[in-house]
């Protein structure tokens, strides 16, 4: 069964004072975003300094891949690709293998 990729990115060092509105109304601009979370700390509150950033389409996950920087309040964000589906994490899990001792 043929699997469809979510175009999704994790977003690093993300300002403390940015809320997930705010990470969404950043990526609009590369095109439609379903998505944006920002994590905080359920102890302290506080933000974790990172998130996630959905797109309806592959079209606005490529448009912001393309942009080599992105600075939201100061901080460069560290963008990076969690394209994935259930098939690909399990394609990339090492395979272990197991021998037999061989006999002399």
């Amino acid at each position: 069964m043929a699997s469809r990729k979510i175009p999704r990115l994790f977003v690093g060092n993300v300002a403390w004072t940015v809320s997930k509105k705010e990470l969404r109304d950043y990526f609009s601009q590369y095109g439609q975003v379903s998505m944006a979370n920002v994590f905080f700390d359920r102890n302290t509150g506080l933000s974790r300094n990172f998130g996630f950033v959905q797109f309806a389409s592959r079209e606005g996950y490529l448009n912001s891949s393309k942009q080599a920087d992105h600075f939201l309040e100061g901080n460069r964000m560290i963008v990076a690709d969690v394209n994935s589906t259930h098939e690909d994490s399990t394609e990339r899990r090492p395979q272990q293998k197991y021998q037999q001792p061989q006999q002399n």
